[in-house]
């Protein structure tokens, strides 16, 4: 395709082709309000969607990565496109055929300039909580959203599929699109359960459906229903899921009158609340139209051009002159619109001359936000420009377009019906690695181009191309040329990030041939450590030529094994021409790949060595047994003696079905509206994106931003902090240190210890460490004038691990011990069995969604300060920004409207930022505000602390346990914090729910110059419970018996004493045993687990039941105490209260709400709470320790109290008049205003009965246990070690719940967070101490689709009238409404993952090793790379051999457990 090439002209002193406008103008809508902006008028162009539209006041989208890898960010872009009306588009899977099409996206990425006459949807745009959307209503209603910081993502993300597909749509189609959005708090479930609500195609029982089968017989789904009827509003029918309509008939039959909705959750409580006639009916017609003058093809064929304005100076006359920028560093954005325009541009502005192509902007602009690269000139391109945006087929094979999106390549690709063997395996092999590419968000975005230009190594696309021999057409631009050049494929990749591209080349098209001689066989294969949008470990595409037995040519392409795209050139040269059946054939090939083509060292960049040649070892296999049969060759003999059976390793892969879930709740009668179902109080705020977070507050008159300096050094003296060229940066106002602190203020804080510095002084002691922060007029130019600090550093040896910390003996004050029975170490010979280890698991990020945020408003007078904190500890925060000025705490007010999630990480580290800005604010006499990027956020704010512990076990031949002595060692990080406390929580739960009479364990905090890890949901409980189930499962594989059968023995009895010296009451642990038992069909299912071993060698099945106690309280004594605060208002009857609790998302708030409303006999309705503010309720303890509700809400009723004494007589005096309900309440209200009575009040609480004496271990640390137990049921692909939550039950004492919905919430929350502690977060540093995983790139948390295929939710009842002896549980408990703690209990359960893990690697294991299958160490989190090797299969050993390790080789990444 010959380009010709045109004159060119200047505008703004810039060389432009001639058909460029020179006032070129950016038009497009968001919701309803249209924009028109030029840099002519003042309007910056140079930004991401996501900052324009908050800019404009559309909050409701949430910053909450950068990177496009957690969906909150997520909007709706509508263009025209009349092709799509005719047919030709290439998006067949819409469910209409307008002249328009509406796409999520991210917006944190998307450049503004690519929304050029587009329809932007915003949450706020399509519904408001007064009138929602059906989706908002129903993830609203159906407990959806938590903190609900990532809701508004999640709906758009939603919307997008349902607004094009619906009537088409299939539950796996819609849990298949929310891939690119995560959720911290839920657990996934109950948004899953709403989306689905909008299926009207019932997936089969894999959960495949026409839109994500890749089989070559997949059609496009039919509606099965009217559109107004889907799962949630169509009459139920008494079938259920056997329901006719739902299965694909379209007549279907005569209702039923049942009263059960046609939901897929079973809870009654949503029953009791909810009827499902009142929900909305999807109506498309109802949806905001296409903006009609948007309606017009012009938009996409404009050349446009912007060009930044600069701001005049603001020097006086007869002042110095700085010197003026010269017009190059002006940012210029370029839009042409079509082909010509954009050779002509990149002949002018190709990569030697500092431009760049943009389209996507998933990589460029990561690498702009986090890699601070600058383009001078950008050249955005996209499916605008038509000549590029195409898809053809013909037998040879197909044809695509540089700049066809992701999106529409499958759309194409899906509809493809190609006849030969070959080309059907070809499609396959690209919708295969495209299922699993990134997300919808960014699949929408991306073009083939842009994936194949960025090189990047791992590219799941690349290695296709390669093996297929795919030829990529491009034009010369830089030199001048107008016609066409190709290269194939397979020698385009030179090295890293280098391609045979030259510079300012314009690739055009790819051509991938498919049409192949018989006896061609392709596979693409990929693993990551999430299924679902994430990179590769390793990927590949593996292709033979096979004919009569002989290989005629081999390709063998793949990713994550060096720097670019490889090939394995060895082993594809020793394969040709041997014979393919011939067992030395693969066996050679596979010694050849592993130890020539790819040798990867130990410390090879990236990690993982042994596991990414594993896997690459393990895809040739895989191949191997699938070519046979599509080849029609006979079965495979072994290729290694240990690897028998061929075809069906290569089929024993995971599939993942839809989900599902069950909840059995509390069903008891008790006093209302506590223990209604009442959704969160903000929920329809939430997911309508009307609930303000700090960062969507309007901008306060004079405000200012701050952007953080911090230590690049793990330990280093500070020789040098310069700021002056950041100071002379646009918009700096000033740059803030330790000098800045006035006189009587200090820069220490952080008790109990006191050992942190608010700025580094002369010395840094990890990275990430502040040293300054400066101040500008924007967080742009504060974050740029940030990294423009000159710092001079002097190194100092640092220290990582637990290990190193160990050797050096560094440790932190003090080092507790808890002893019961022999703490000798004498005796030990006198036990059956004694056994020695050490058990480790690695740190956890919190990821709440929102992430540290701040705003200070100084006052202007008597040195007020209002801290506005996105903080768990609001009068912490009011005590170090009042120390840091040396100022009264009563000067200083903090407010906490909400959090955007919490977990712990926000109780103490937030006040590292709040004080600082207070300093700046102060200075400054103006306010300041920051929010934290991601990867700043996980760089400063300290995690779970990894933790190891050294054990000697003794127990008996019958599996008594008899004496425990363990060293327990938490890594602190530089600096003390909580450390102390989570590590003496850890010491406490030690025993789980087991009785050893001999237990002896000591604590150490190591002292290390990481971040200073921090409180974390569980704060150590977990850490103690995992040690104790790790050596109860080596001690069952010891005996020979199940751990489950060593838990029963143990399990404490009532009236038992702990270790620790508590007595068990209410202990509930071996009635939910049992119950759980019968429930979850324990032993059947462990048989079944065992049928399927036996019947598969290379997927295997596991089964894990453990139980857990959790001690509710603070153990620090002083902080179980609470204030609340109520008042009623005489005129309406109307009631406002407040607390010292936070709320971030636990509904905390709302069960406030609720026991306020029960103590006064209101309704909810009625009462109200506005913030957390420490003006209101002053002293107050961190929310944290599961202890808020029994606190506070102790503390409300105490209040309440008072008002119902002062009310007594007038309730008296209305009750004999006949009066009721609200009426009665506003007469009594009145009647006590107008006698002077008081209607407000002041209650406080205190835990009673607590204490623990370290000195002499005496005393009760905790109020009360809450217990639980669950069994999780895994299957695993021991070729991957990717694996899948086949079931999960969870059972639960919870007291009696005051909201049970909401608990049950909190329980999947926290069972979702604990299987990814224990399976999947892995933190990892690199040896300088730089923090490798900042962010969900590289950090990742379960994402929609880990979520159990099947989890099942359940209390132990309080009342049962069937077991009249049920009644003695919980006989002897205090709290607010025999409630009890539920935030952390059960995160520890998640580990009965964990533990059905080693259950199938056991058994994997017996095939190859033997007797000493049981025998192995796993470390947490099993991630897949841990569960491969643990196999130990020979490709691994093969991978181990090849993989030596040099003396003085360090590996890549460290762990630093």
């Amino acid at each position: 395709m010959p380009v010709p090439v045109s004159a060119t002209k200047s505008v703004d002193g810039f060389e432009l082709p001639a058909q460029f406008a020179e006032a070129s103008k950016l038009v497009f809508t968001v919701n309803n309000t249209r924009f028109q902006l030029s840099p002519a008028k003042g309007d910056d162009l140079d930004l991401t969607l996501l900052e324009f539209i908050r800019s404009k006041g559309f909050t409701g989208t949430k910053l909450g990565c950068g990177e496009g890898g957690c969906g909150a960010c997520t909007v709706v872009v509508g263009k025209y496109d009349s092709a799509h009306a005719s047919g030709a588009s290439s998006s067949s899977s819409s469910a209409s055929k307008a002249p328009y099409r509406y796409k999520s996206v991210n917006a944190c990425l998307l450049p503004l300039v690519a929304v050029h006459g587009c329809h932007v949807l915003t949450v706020e745009g399509i519904g408001s909580s007064s009138n929602p959307h059906p989706i908002q209503e129903r993830i609203g209603k159906l407990f959806g959203s938590q903190c609900g910081f990532c809701t508004p993502g999640i709906v758009m993300s939603l919307y997008a599929t349902v607004r094009n597909g619906y009537g088409h749509l299939t539950e796996a189609d819609i849990e298949h699109s929310l891939d690119g959005c995560l959720c911290r708090c839920t657990g996934y479930r109950p948004i899953l359960d709403a989306a689905k609500s909008f299926a009207t195609v019932k997936s089969d029982k894999n959960g495949a459906s026409a839109s994500n089968d890749t089989s070559d017989e997949s059609d496009e789904a039919e509606p099965s229903t009217p559109p107004e009827a889907d799962l949630i509003t169509r009459t139920p029918c008494a079938k259920g899921a056997d329901c006719c309509m739902v299965n694909g008939s379209k007549k279907g039959c005569a209702p039923s009158t049942s009263p059960s909705p046609g939901i897929s959750t079973t809870a009654q409580a949503i029953q009791k609340v909810l009827d499902p006639n009142q929900f909305k009916p999807y109506d498309a017609a109802a949806e905001l139209i296409f903006p009609p003058y948007l309606a017009k093809d012009a938009f996409d064929a404009q050349d446009l051009v912007f060009v930044e304005q600069l701001p005049e100076s603001d020097e006086l006359d007869g002042e110095p002159q700085q010197t003026k920028a010269d017009s190059s560093a002006r940012q210029v954005w370029l839009r042409p619109g079509s082909l010509k325009s954009l050779v002509e541009c990149m002949k002018l502005y190709g990569l030697d001359a500092g431009g760049k192509i943009r389209s996507g902007n998933t990589e460029t602009g990561i690498e702009v936000k986090f890699k601070h690269l600058k383009y001078s000139v950008s050249i955005f391109v996209s499916d605008h420009i038509k000549e590029l945006a195409f898809y053809r087929s013909e037998e040879r094979g197909i044809t695509v377009g540089a700049n066809l999106s992701l999106t529409d390549l499958v759309n194409n690709l899906r509809a493809e019906r190609p006849a030969g063997a070959y080309a059907k395996q070809v499609k396959r092999a690209i919708l295969d690695n495209l299922a699993y590419f990134a997300s919808n968000q960014i699949r929408n975005v991306a073009t083939l181009a842009g994936n194949i230009a960025t090189a990047s190594p791992i590219s799941d696309l690349n290695p296709v191309w390669v093996a297929t021999g795919a030829e990529l057409s491009y034009i010369d631009a830089a030199a001048g040329e107008v016609d066409e050049k190709s290269v194939n494929m397979r020698d385009f990749f030179l090295g890293y990030r280098k391609t045979a591209l030259p510079a300012g080349a314009v690739i055009t098209k790819l051509f991938v041939p498919w049409s192949a001689e018989a006896g061609s066989v392709v596979q693409a294969f990929k693993q990551s450590k999430r299924k679902d949008d994430d990179i590769a470990i390793v990927n590949a595409c593996l292709r033979l030529s096979v004919r009569d037995d002989k290989i005629l040519d081999a390709t063998l392409a793949f990713g994550g094994m060096g720097p670019t795209t490889m090939q394995s050139v060895e082993a594809q040269a020793f394969l040709v021409g041997q014979q393919f059946s011939a067992p030395e054939t693969l066996s050679q090939a596979l010694q050849i790949l592993a130890k020539d083509d790819f040798p990867l060292s130990y410390g090879v960049p990236g990690g993982m060595p042994v596991f990414r040649k594993t896997l690459a070892l393990g895809f040739l296999t895989r191949l191997w047994g699938l070519a046979a049969p599509r080849l029609g060759l006979p079965k495979l003999a072994a290729a290694i003696e240990a690897l028998p059976d061929l075809e069906e390793l290569a089929t024993s892969t995971v599939d993942r079905p839809v989900t599902k879930g069950l909840q059995d709740l509390e069903n008891v009668a008790i006093k209302q509206p506590v223990g209604d179902s009442i959704p969160h109080l903000s929920a329809m705020k939430q997911v309508t994106g009307e609930a303000v977070y700090i960062d969507d507050m309007p901008p306060v008159a004079n405000e200012l931003h701050a952007g953080f300096v911090l230590s690049q050094r793990a330990h280093a003296k500070l020789l040098k902090v310069d700021a002056a060229e950041a100071l002379r940066m646009p918009g700096v106002v000033d740059f803030i240190t330790y000098k800045d602190i006035p006189a009587g203020g200090s820069n220490i804080w952080n008790p109990p210890s006191m050992d942190e510095t608010f700025f580094a002084e002369d010395t840094v002691y990890t990275v990430g460490q502040i040293i300054g922060l400066v101040v500008a007029d924007t967080k742009r130019h504060a974050q740029a004038a940030a990294h423009k600090v000159h710092i001079e550093y002097e190194d100092l040896p640092h220290i990582l691990t637990i290990d190193e910390a160990i050797e050096a003996q560094s440790f932190f004050k003090p080092r507790p011990v808890i002893h019961r029975g022999d703490k000798s170490d004498e005796g030990w010979s006198q036990y059956d069995h004694v056994l020695e280890g050490e058990t480790r698991m690695g740190g956890q990020e919190h990821f709440y969604l929102e992430t540290n945020a701040c705003l200070v408003i100084p006052g202007k007078e008597d040195s007020e300060i209002e801290v506005i904190s996105s903080t768990q500890n609001p009068s912490e925060t009011q005590v170090f920004c009042a120390s840091i000025l040396g100022i009264p705490n009563n000067r200083v007010v903090t407010r906490v409207k909400r959090l955007g999630g919490g977990f712990g990480g926000k109780e103490s580290r937030t006040i590292a930022f709040a004080a600082p800005l207070t300093l700046a604010a102060k200075k400054l006499g103006r306010p300041v505000r920051v929010m934290l990027d991601r990867d700043e956020d996980m760089l400063t704010t300290g995690q779970r602390h990894p933790f190891m512990c050294k054990w000697k076990l003794a127990f008996s031949k019958d599996g008594t346990l008899e004496r425990l002595h363990a060293r327990v060692y938490n890594n602190g990080g530089w600096s003390q914090d909580l450390s102390q406390a989570v590590l003496e929580r850890a010491m406490f739960h030690i025993d789980n729910c087991y009785r050893i009479p001999h237990l002896h364990v000591e604590g150490y905090i190591c002292k290390t110059n990481t971040m200073s890890n921090t409180a974390f949901r569980g704060f150590g409980g977990p850490q103690g419970m995992f040690f104790t189930e790790d050596f109860v499962h080596k001690a069952a594989a010891v005996l020979g018996v199940r751990p489950e059968a060593i838990r029963e023995k143990n399990m404490y009895q009532e009236d038992d004493e702990t270790h620790f010296g508590q007595k068990l009451v209410d202990w509930n642990v071996p009635t939910l045993w049992q119950q759980l038992k019968g429930s979850a069909d324990y032993d059947a299912r462990l048989k079944a687990v065992e049928k399927f071993n036996a019947e598969h060698r290379y997927r295997k099945r596991g089964l894990a039941m453990i139980p857990t106690k959790f001690g509710i309280s603070f153990t620090a004594i002083f902080l179980n105490q609470a204030y609340g605060v109520v008042h009623v208002y005489h005129h309406d009857g109307s009631v406002l209260f407040s607390h010292g609790g936070t709320e971030m998302g636990q509904g905390l708030h709302t069960k406030m709400a609720q026991v306020v409303a029960t103590e006064l006999g209101i309704p909810v309705s009625m009462v109200h709470l506005s913030e957390t503010n420490t003006a209101q309720a002053s002293n107050t303890s961190a929310t944290a320790a599961s202890a808020s509700s029994d606190l506070n809400g102790m503390a409300l009723k105490n209040a309440c109290d008072q008002i119902n004494a002062s009310l007594a007589k007038f309730r008296a005096e209305v009750a004999a008049k006949g009066l009721s309900g609200v009426e009665a309440w506003k007469d009594v209200v009145h009647m006590a205003y107008f006698n002077r009575v008081q209607l407000s009040a002041i209650g406080h609480y205190r835990t009673p009965g607590i204490g623990y004496n370290w000195s002499d271990g005496t005393g009760t640390p905790f109020y009360y246990f809450t217990q639980g137990a669950a069994v999780s049921e895994v299957e695993l692909d021991t070729i991957t070690g990717d694996h899948r939550i086949v079931r999960a039950d969870v059972h639960m004492d919870i007291g009696r719940s005051i909201n049970p919905s909401i608990d049950v919430g909190q329980i999947e929350g926290a069972f979702t967070q604990g299987f990814g502690l224990f399976t999947l977060e892995e933190t990892l540093f690199m040896n300088n101490g730089q923090l490798a995983t900042r962010g969900p790139g590289n950090y990742k948390i379960p994402a929609f689709l880990d979520t159990p295929s099947d989890m099942r939710i359940s209390f132990l009842k309080v009342q049962d009238p069937g077991n009249p002896a049920a009644a003695k549980h919980n006989k002897h408990l205090g709290t607010i409404q025999s409630s009890k703690g539920i935030g952390e209990p059960p995160l520890f359960l998640g580990a009965s993952v964990f533990f059905a893990l080693k259950h199938a690697i056991a058994d994997a294991r017996r095939q190859y090793v033997g007797d000493e299958a049981e025998g192995f160490h796993l470390v947490a989190p099993a991630t897949p790379e841990r569960i491969r090797v643990a196999i130990g299969d020979p490709l691994v050993r093969l991978a181990q051999e090849s993989t030596p390790r040099r003396e003085g080789e360090k590996s890549f990444f460290v762990a630093i457990s």
